[in-house]
């Protein structure tokens, strides 16, 4: 069973890697391989392969057909649809998912070139009125402009595009303000409506606590008032995953269930006489996870938990002995069945490593029960803990950069808290809110003092906010010798045996340096939309040469973006973070990027030594020189700090957003000074600045622009390009390229 779920699984891996999607009708013939499939001949493990891509084939083809086409993005329609989901406000922002079931007066270019029908759009409403209110179920009238679904493209970044696709999202946009959205229909009972209702009801009855957000997060699987600092602590210290309705939450609320099933049949036996006590349990144990699932809005997490949670419990009621691998396994392949987009999700296998790993670790039948002694629950527990984080270690680091060294130690801590304590009043406190709103009130408040003061405990434990930050991404054979050696030490045959997984393990441990080689100089910069962030990389020292945009009140380039591109190269600090000037879309991410990565000097906007002409220091055997602006009398784009990096292995000029007029000065008072092989084009290529002097002083061979796709700037200009190109440099578009 195994061996053909992990040929499904890199069959449908095979589709994605594909660079173009086979026809639907080779995939159709794929169902005759079924049979082979279920057999156990030697080419069912093929046969389950091809099932596996010919499964994602057809899952997938429907999905893109739906997207809106190129020719579309920026024409406002008119559309009608029911909002989905439970709309998020915030930031003069409601954002909020609209199911079409209606375009009405759409141009017939429209209905031939858009299979809406059924279609799923992102969109938001920016400054709305103040009596706007957004009620899930609820179907509107609205007049849109839409884009398709797109994300940035960065090593190490999200993959927004990915999301879109896995969500059913045909495009994104924003509301207009003519002619106004207008309500066709109120919202009917519905799971989103009870979740928005909860929701605000926690929102009044825990105003003012810290930890607010985290309990709203754990009762109906909304995250919006976890703050910044919250997030980064929670994910430093490996407890990011206690915070949302996950699989462990839904596993315990099963837990839960089973326990108050088997109660309920044997003090009232004749309720189902004809079911024995453990299958009551059972049943409650699921109806149960499902509810709990229900309230998170059936979030992909608490979907696979539900499958894993279903095939135990069948099971069970079947009689069956089922060994743990293949139970495992078969819902691997359920999952995988229901949306085989599900192997491009990283928490798709931390689920399945996680419990593998568990598997792996715990004998169950010395499990120690409710008998057991408390050495004996202490030792499982850190058994527990220890395989857990044993299991990640290979994925965590793939997917997310680093690994906290601090998890074990405050899982152990964390999980009971949640699991015993604030989890369990979260949700009797939810339940009763209709009935007895006071005592309902008092759980909720208990719920958030608990947890605000187990946030404050893993702020302050030693090393709580220590990663360990690896050299750079794992190439296939590091990853695959770190799943190995995890295998050998989850499976405690011998002392040789853990040996061996440590030593598998240490490529993926070690701190092994991906920085340059001695005189090499490596300028990248990042797909940030329409703003700047460029990383300048020597053998010992990284400059951050701004942050990109912010994004809104929780999120910004230098968190989404930056952060996650430095530890994908195995930085572990900025040595300097230069600041070119104000504006949000050099400025925006700096927030976000001081949270995430030690920052250990700054200089220009926001720091304690501004940025003036003449100042410069040499790292490595390279030069770097500050050429504007001068001291006074600048505002604006014209105070950007221009840097210039020489040596060895060439320059580079980093003129941020100065405009045509500092150019002109810049080229007639030293235009040597301004010699570079590599050009990042000023003002994102506007064609207020790139002035002929300029790139005639400059003579670079390549020039970069940082933009954001179809700005509404109409960056870069098109004279700017030519006048470029006319030079001879090669001009490359973080819009059309990525980072």
């Amino acid at each position: 069973m195994a061996a053909r779920t992990i040929a499904f699984a890199l069959g449908a891996l095979f589709c994605h890697a594909l660079e173009i999607l086979p026809d639907p009708l080779y995939a159709g013939l794929a169902p005759l391989l079924l049979p082979a499939a279920l057999a156990g001949a030697r080419v069912a493990v093929p046969a389950a392969f091809c099932l596996g891509l010919a499964s994602t084939v057809l899952h997938a083809h429907p999905r893109l057909d739906a997207r809106l086409p190129a020719e579309l993005h920026g024409v406002e329609l008119t559309v009608q649809g029911r909002v989905t989901g439970v709309p998020r406000e915030g930031g003069g922002r409601i954002g909020f998912r609209l199911l079409l079931d209606a375009v009405p007066g759409a141009p017939a270019r429209v209905d031939a070139r858009w299979r809406w029908r059924g279609c799923r759009l992102a969109l938001g409403w920016y400054r709305p009125p103040d009596t706007a209110r957004l009620v899930a179920g609820e179907r509107w009238r609205m007049r849109v402009r839409l884009r398709p679904p797109r994300g940035l493209r960065n090593p190490g970044g999200y993959d927004r595009e990915h999301r879109a696709l896995r969500d059913g999202l045909c495009a994104v946009g924003y509301l207009r303000d003519a002619p106004p959205p207008r309500r066709l229909e109120a919202a009917g009972p519905g799971i989103d409506t009870l979740r928005q209702r909860i929701a605000q009801r926690l929102r009044d009855t825990l105003a003012g606590l810290p930890a607010a957000g985290v309990v709203e997060a754990l009762a109906v699987g909304l995250r919006d008032g976890v703050t910044a600092e919250q997030r980064v602590l929670l994910q430093r210290t490996g407890t990011a995953h206690l915070m949302a309705i996950s699989g462990l939450h839904v596993g315990l609320v099963a837990g839960l269930g089973l326990g108050l099933g088997v109660l309920l049949s044997r003090a009232l036996p004749g309720l189902v006489p004809w079911l024995p006590a453990a299958h009551q349990g059972a049943l409650a144990a699921l109806a149960a996870a499902t509810g709990y699932a229900a309230l998170s809005g059936f979030s992909v997490p608490t979907q696979r938990a539900l499958v894993m949670l279903a095939v135990l419990l069948a099971a069970r009621l079947a009689r069956r002995n089922v060994r743990p691998a293949d139970g495992l396994a078969l819902a691997l392949l359920l999952v995988l069945l229901a949306d085989p987009l599900a192997v491009l999700d990283a928490g798709t296998w931390l689920s399945f490593a996680a419990a593998a790993g568990l598997l792996f670790a715990l004998d169950l039948r010395g499990a120690s029960g409710p008998g057991g002694s408390l050495r004996r629950v202490a030792g499982d527990a850190l058994r527990v803990q220890a395989a857990a984080c044993v299991a990640l270690l290979p994925l965590t680091v793939l997917g997310f950069g680093f690994q906290s060294l601090s998890a074990p130690l405050c899982n152990l801590i964390a999980v009971p808290v949640t699991g015993l304590l604030v989890v369990p009043a979260t949700l009797l406190g939810t339940a009763l809110d209709p009935l007895a709103p006071e005592a309902a009130g008092a759980l909720l408040r208990a719920a958030a003092h608990v947890m605000g003061v187990l946030l404050e405990v893993l702020a302050r434990l030693p090393g709580g906010d220590r990663v360990l930050v690896p050299a750079a991404a794992p190439g296939p054979f590091a990853l695959l010798a770190a799943v190995a050696g995890a295998a050998l030490l989850l499976s405690g045959i011998g002392v040789r045996a853990a040996a061996a997984g440590l030593a598998l393990l240490a490529p993926l441990l070690l701190p092994w340096p991906a920085a340059p080689a001695d005189g090499v100089l490596r300028l990248q910069v990042l797909d940030v939309g329409q703003g700047l962030a460029a990383v300048v990389r020597s053998a010992g020292h990284v400059l951050v040469f701004d942050a990109g945009p912010g994004w809104g009140p929780r999120a910004d380039a230098g968190s989404h973006v930056v952060a996650p591109a430095l530890r994908r190269e195995g930085v572990a600090a900025v040595d300097l973070l230069v600041v070119s000037h104000h504006h949000d879309d050099h400025a925006g991410g700096v927030p976000g990027l001081t949270a995430a990565l030690p920052v250990r000097a700054r200089l220009g906007e926001g720091a304690a030594t501004p940025c003036r002409a003449g100042q410069g220091w040499s790292w490595d055997g390279y030069r770097f020189d500050v050429l504007h602006p001068r001291a006074g009398g600048r505002h604006g784009n014209d105070a950007s700090c221009v840097l210039r990096v020489s040596g060895p292995g060439g320059s580079v000029l980093l003129p941020a957003d100065i405009e045509a007029g500092v150019e002109r000065r810049l080229a007639r008072d030293d235009p040597h000074a301004l010699r570079a092989d590599v050009l990042l084009l000023a003002h994102h290529g506007s064609a207020t600045s790139s002035d002929p002097a300029f790139l005639d002083a400059v003579r670079p061979r390549v020039a970069i622009v940082s933009s954001g796709h179809r700005n509404r700037f109409r960056h870069p200009a098109p004279a700017v390009l030519e006048r470029v190109r006319a030079r001879g440099a090669a001009v490359l578009d973080t819009a059309c390229s990525g980072a």
